[in-house]
């Protein structure tokens, strides 16, 4: 039987935590971007509900202008 040396010992345990402690980096790093994409998700069809909600208020206000105004049967 082979002996280790002191250094294969050591770097060995520690090694195998940095690689455990990588992989779940990893997992973050992907459950991350995972959220990211969905709230670029939500904010898209935020931004369209705002867009279509200022078009109706704009066009409200053009219907009550229109109203308002006197009709010129000439």
């Amino acid at each position: 039987m082979k002996k280790k040396s002191k250094k294969e010992e050591l770097s060995s345990p520690h090694l195998k935590t940095l690689q455990k402690d990588f992989e779940k980096l990893q997992k973050a790093g992907k459950y991350l971007e995972s959220e990211r994409k969905k709230l670029k998700k939500e904010k898209e069809k935020i931004r369209k509900k705002l867009k279509k909600e200022k078009q109706i208020l704009k066009l409200r206000k053009q219907i009550d202008r229109l109203q308002k105004r006197p009709k010129n049967n000439s």
